[in-house]
């Protein structure tokens, strides 16, 4: 094996006694494997996050609340609009909202906030309403949550109405 002439990123953060002639062809040789198999493109442009807020987190939110200022029907409309455009348009939007939506928070519990955040993976119609299928990072477990979520939980993924998600909703973000 003979090393190629090779970008010296390739190797750059490994450790200097990894830069050894085979070993700077082995990898040459393994990254190119990989990008045969993978078939890998690049994307034809980059990604941008594409985000809106209303509070940096849930503290700041029930601060909000608490304080009479809730945020506008037009804000939360917009922050929904912005999940619909990203599933529509076969994007992962990230939403940060309060867990307490869907479990009761324990009395023990030191965490009032229950800063949370959780990927959208599907939306529906039921009833005439919306739902919005939510991917919870906690597990599978649909048990802990409270009554009448118990019900619409599959393995960690739980159905929220519109409205549940209205009243705690307060960030959005997805990849453009």
């Amino acid at each position: 094996m003979r090393a190629p002439n090779q970008c010296f990123r390739h190797v750059g953060t490994a450790p200097g006694k990894l830069h050894s002639r085979r070993a700077v062809a082995f990898n040459a040789a393994w990254l190119a494997r990989i990008e045969a198999l993978c078939r890998r493109r690049p994307l034809p442009v980059p990604l941008l996050p594409v985000s809106y807020r209303v509070a940096a987190n849930q503290l700041e939110f029930m601060e909000m609340l608490e304080a009479d200022r809730a945020p506008g029907t037009a804000q939360v409309s917009r922050m929904l609009a912005m999940v619909d455009y990203a599933l529509d348009h076969v994007r992962a939007p990230t939403i940060g909202y309060s867990w307490y939506v869907l479990q009761e928070r324990d009395p023990k519990d030191p965490d009032l906030a229950a800063d949370h955040s959780s990927t959208v993976v599907a939306r529906r119609r039921r009833a005439g309403r919306c739902q919005y299928l939510v991917q919870d990072n906690t597990g599978e477990y649909c048990t802990r949550l409270r009554e009448g979520l118990r019900e619409r939980c599959h393995y960690g993924r739980v159905w929220l109405w519109e409205d549940e998600l209205r009243r705690t909703l307060y960030s959005v973000i997805y990849l453009r």
